[in-house]
């Protein structure tokens, strides 16, 4: 038995890539996380027993006016991977290795955010880890389907009338400058609807994910004319891909904005052979979340998107 809380990229970065492309999303690679290196620490655990492996990225945050720890993963669904989701042995003999260097980092508790479609057994089957949140996520099984038309079909009928009146235009680039341009929309748009803290970044943060390879993201811009009206951030690897931010202008809402960019990233997804795009949840974990209902416009794929918490010093 191998494993390591380790900070070395070089060994995270070759894991990572010895993987098959529907074994991790973006949020398990150390580019990504590297995004939030600022003020944090970010590790990796790793666990491997012949053929069988663990493996989850964490941030180490200080408590303040301590001499202790926490972490959690990122924002996203960078939880744990495993090609044994259903070995219970193995993933709790895992955790208990660590914690035990956990405990040697004097990290005393954590949060796990799980990929709903990579790692929803795990929350289950490690006993140490606690379920503290739970709600339901949309996905859009896109390898299921034969072309646009069979999805488009699907769509609820509000929907399908929008994207028909439709005379707006879109770009989907790696410009730096869309990123900036994206920002400034979404920060408004928080602003204006009185958003949580936690839902404002800052521009640096933006400005990270913008130095990611191309391969890992898109922004998706809708325009009226010459005037973006609104936009998305995409992230992905080969099969997976996330909308990690979206977001438009109050005063175009009636032109359906919010419509046109899902509409657009499912016609990217087809042209690129993304077998799942993850629309996300709502705003709360209630089943009635405006939000959530119409993301199901678009897809009735839900399934259960899963917070997790460990407590290794009380």
């Amino acid at each position: 038995m191998k494993y390591i809380l380790s900070d070395d990229k070089n060994i995270w970065k070759s894991f990572i890539s010895s993987l098959d492309d529907e074994n991790f999303d973006i949020y398990h690679t150390y580019e990504f996380n590297n995004i939030y290196s600022t003020g944090n620490e970010i590790l990796f655990f790793l666990l491997q027993e012949k053929k069988n492996y663990i493996f989850f990225p964490i941030l180490k945050k200080k408590i303040k006016d301590t001499g202790y720890f926490d972490f959690e993963t990122p924002y996203g669904y960078g939880g744990p991977i495993t090609n044994c989701p259903e070995d219970i042995d193995f993933l709790n003999s895992s955790i208990k290795k660590f914690k035990e260097l956990a405990l040697k980092e004097k990290i005393v508790a954590g949060i796990f955010r799980f990929s709903p479609y990579l790692s929803e057994k795990c929350i289950y089957n490690i006993k140490s880890i606690e379920k503290i949140y739970s709600s339901k996520t949309v996905i859009l099984n896109i390898n299921n389907e034969k072309n646009y038309e069979s999805i488009f079909k699907k769509y609820s009928k509000d929907i399908k009338t929008r994207i028909k009146k439709n005379k707006n235009s879109y770009l989907i680039s790696n410009e730096i400058n869309a990123i900036q341009r994206f920002y400034n929309i979404y920060n408004k748009r928080m602003l204006d609807h009185n958003a949580d803290e936690s839902y404002f970044f800052e521009k640096e943060y933006f400005d990270k994910i913008g130095l990611l390879n191309e391969n890992f993201w898109k922004v998706i811009e809708i325009y009226n004319d010459t005037k973006i009206i609104g936009g998305a951030i995409i992230l992905q690897n080969k099969n997976y891909c996330n909308i990690h931010l979206s977001s438009s202008l109050k005063e175009f809402f009636k032109l359906s904005p919010n419509v046109i960019i899902r509409d657009a990233i499912i016609k990217y997804c087809l042209d690129n052979s993304i077998k799942v795009l993850h629309f996300g949840g709502g705003r709360t974990n209630q089943l009635n979340d405006s939000l959530l209902n119409f993301k199901k416009k678009f897809s009735k794929d839900l399934i259960d998107y899963n917070l997790g918490g460990i407590i290794f010093n009380e």
